[in-house]
């Protein structure tokens, strides 16, 4: 997975950095949590395909798939001051 830190938000579109100093500019949206400026998100890196929107929520959501362990590529880690969070790729 990807560490990537989040440098700003603007609605959908997050630039990212990772730590080489590689910027990234992704479309997500989330569901049920709000991921800020100065987080840290880890992601698969066939997701970093910018030309793609790519939407997150809860594990125990209906949308997407049920994940079998923590490689899988639709798994999103959050790192915020309260802690991890654990989220899925939702598709649909």
């Amino acid at each position: 997975m990807k560490k990537l830190l989040i440098l700003e938000i603007d609605k959908y579109i997050y630039t990212l950095r990772d730590d080489n100093n590689n910027k990234y500019i992704l479309n997500l949206d989330f569901f049920e949590v709000q991921p800020s400026v100065n987080d840290i998100i880890y992601i698969d890196e066939e997701l970093l395909n910018q030309k793609n929107f790519y939407t997150f929520g809860p594990l125990e959501g209906e949308y997407g798939k049920n994940l079998e362990n923590i490689t899988d590529k639709d798994l999103l880690v959050l790192r915020t001051d309260s802690g991890m969070k654990y989220i899925k790729r939702y598709y649909g």
